[in-house]
């Protein structure tokens, strides 16, 4: 995923959760121009390719990123 979005480097500061040391987020774009908005990644593997079992897993990855960012504010 780093290398998708290297392009980006020169807007973006791309951290990944191995730098973070915390594990709570997978990619994330921290805007070198405050007036830019940045970005969080959580990247989750669906089990299944329902419809049903994509959208859990994506809510899963949602609540996951929510939860992290209460707990930083």
């Amino acid at each position: 995923m780093i290398g998708i979005l290297v392009f980006l480097s020169d807007a973006y500061d791309i951290r990944s959760n191995r730098e973070s040391g915390d594990g709570r987020y997978d990619l994330m774009l921290i805007p070198k121009d405050a007036s830019l908005m940045g970005v969080i990644i959580e990247c989750k593997k669906a089990t299944s390719d329902s419809q049903q079992i994509f959208e859990k897993t994506a809510d899963e990855a949602l609540t996951q990123v929510n939860e992290k960012i209460m707990l930083k504010s």
